[in-house]
């Protein structure tokens, strides 16, 4: 008959048992203050993050109204002080010093290539293109990021309702699209295209 090896769990003393008890405590224990630890850092810095924010809000936001104060002056440098329109966010009337007319500022928000384009145009008192400035896109570097440039917005100068057609290979009348990023340049002009028109509708008759 084969004789079966003792057990050597059951063999082991009960000193061995504790040791080995012993020495699995540590390792449990271990675990839970790393747990714990990792917990207060996320809290300590989720309590950071909200403090940074709240600190950051009202200086983000005086950033974000004067850089759209300066866009209005570079797009109408003619007007002096701005009215703002009723019932049109974004929209103002241009005086000059001594108080008369010299064109409007509207906001405009358009779909582009990458997202949202959000921008402000000067018109003139004969709703002619003035200026635009791009406050914010996520439009393609080097591409559809060209709208923020002087070369594209030039294109604009002058141009009124009717004027605005955009293509890749420009006829008479029509803007050059910005090579590459055709999107982007219709959708700038679309976007100016519909605040103008509803420029128009809101000035009585249609003109100043």
């Amino acid at each position: 008959m084969t004789a079966i090896p003792p057990d050597p769990a059951a063999a082991a003393p009960p000193a061995a048992h504790a040791a080995h008890a012993a020495h699995g405590a540590p390792a449990s224990d271990g675990m839970v203050r790393i747990a714990l630890n990792l917990g207060a850092a996320g809290l300590i810095a989720g309590v950071l993050l909200a403090t940074l924010n709240a600190y950051t809000a009202p200086i983000r936001e005086q950033n974000e109204v004067r850089a759209r104060e300066e866009a209005r002056r570079a797009v109408l440098p003619a007007a002096t002080r701005f009215v703002p329109i009723d019932g049109h966010d974004g929209w103002f009337t241009g005086q000059t010093g001594d108080g008369r007319p010299a064109g409007y500022v509207i906001a405009v928000k358009e779909k582009g290539y990458s997202g949202a384009i959000e921008l402000l145009v000067g018109v003139d008192d004969g709703l002619r293109i003035v200026d635009y400035r791009v406050l914010r896109h996520n439009e393609t570097p080097g591409l559809g990021a060209k709208a923020t440039e002087i070369e594209f917005r030039q294109r604009f100068r002058g141009r009124s309702l009717g004027q605005l057609g955009v293509a890749k290979v420009a006829k008479l009348g029509e803007i050059q699209a910005i090579t590459g990023a055709t999107i982007t340049s219709r959708a700038v002009a679309r976007g100016i295209e519909r605040e103008l028109k509803a420029l128009h509708a809101t000035l009585p008759g249609g003109r100043p």
